[in-house]
């Protein structure tokens, strides 16, 4: 089962092989002790943009209700953890399948491209 904890540094350093270059704050996706993804809010400039990355074996089509259940969750702590008045972007990534769909399940609105922003 997945458990989510605060995502320091150090876990975000650990799971992308760097440090990430502007603050955030955000959440580890764990599992057995393992950790198998990350997301959250990087604060860059006059915007916030949200990450997010998540191991395969995690991320598989069709999703189990239990992850459906930990994105949902997520989402909430996102929404919550956002800065008023500042605009939220997000980019879908190609090699995952259904990115954009979950992006626009989540009420964000396509820009430009895979460009996706939360109103």
């Amino acid at each position: 089962m997945l458990r989510l904890v605060p995502l320091t540094p150090e876990l975000a350093e650990r799971y992308y092989g760097e440090p990430l270059l502007c603050p955030a704050r955000g959440q580890a996706i764990m599992r057995d002790g393992n950790l198998v993804g990350v997301i959250g809010i990087l604060e860059y400039q006059n915007a916030e943009v949200l990450f997010a990355r998540v191991d395969d074996d995690v991320w598989r089509k069709p999703p189990p209700i239990w992850f459906k259940r930990v994105i949902i969750s997520v989402m909430r702590l996102i929404a919550r953890a956002r800065t008023e008045g500042k605009p939220l972007y997000a980019h879908a990534v190609a090699e995952k399948e259904n990115s954009e769909q979950l992006l626009e399940h989540f009420g964000f609105e396509r820009v430009r491209g895979r460009l996706y922003q939360w109103p």
